[in-house]
Formats: C-alpha cells, structure tokens, sequence
C-alpha cells in the first residue's frame, strides 16, 4: 500500500517501476526482482533511504511510546520489543494481524477465549444435539 502511494505521489506519470520482489496494483509495467537490493542499485539506494526515514520515524515515537524501545530497536522483533509485548501489550503503533502482537494483546486473547467456549460449550454441544434427536 506504501508503495502504490508512493507512486502515486509522483509528480510524474512512470513508465516502468523496478520493484523489490512485488507487485504494486498500477497500471504500468513493472519488473519484481527478488533480492532486487542486491541486484539493482537503484532498489537499494531506495532501500537505504527507507530504512534511514524509519528509523527517524521509530526514534520520535520512542519519545511517545517509550516501554517499547523504539529508539534501540526499531520495531524490529527483539528480545526486548516482545518483552514489552507480553509486559505491557501492543499500542495504537502495532499491525494488530501479526501473530506475536496479536498473541500479546490482552483484550483479543480474551475474545478469542470468550469466543471459542461459546462456540465448543460442551453443553451447547449437547443443546443442539437435542434439537436433532428423533421424536
């Protein structure tokens, strides 16, 4: 999605996009090369470039949500990053659909809990089997 932005806020209409193993829903041609880093300099200058703008970015919102160590880190799965998972659970910052985050998160783990015994109650179980016994 960061990408199809991206492209759409060129100032100028591409003809072609060289693309880090994807694929981007636009209309013009595009070559994915897979490790394209380490095959391209373009993709790896951009890749450069990305990585020195996220960590920007994981630097002030250490400032915001400093449990974390976004600072030391940057957002990367370490150690300390899932510590402060299971410690404090995840916040507004974290992709709730990534399993580790996902399991640490207090509320879904209780729904998905509260959820499953609704759904396989032994006694709702025998409830309905009630329904279909024969007369």
């Amino acid at each position: 999605m960061a990408m199809l932005r991206a492209v759409q806020g060129l100032s100028v209409e591409p003809d072609h996009l060289l693309i880090d193993a994807m694929r981007v829903d636009h209309p013009c041609a595009q070559t994915r090369l897979f490790y394209g880093d380490a095959l391209s300099l373009s993709i790896a200058a951009a890749s450069v470039v990305a990585k020195v703008y996220r960590d920007g970015q994981m630097r002030e919102l250490d400032k915001v949500h400093p449990v974390y160590g976004l600072a030391a880190h940057k957002g990367y799965g370490t150690a300390q990053h899932r510590r402060a998972l299971a410690e404090h659970g995840p916040c507004d910052l974290h992709r709730r659909s990534f399993g580790p985050v996902s399991a640490s998160d207090r509320d879904s783990v209780i729904e998905t809990e509260i959820e499953n015994e609704l759904l396989f109650d032994d006694d709702s179980i025998e409830a309905d089997r009630a329904w279909e016994a024969p007369l």
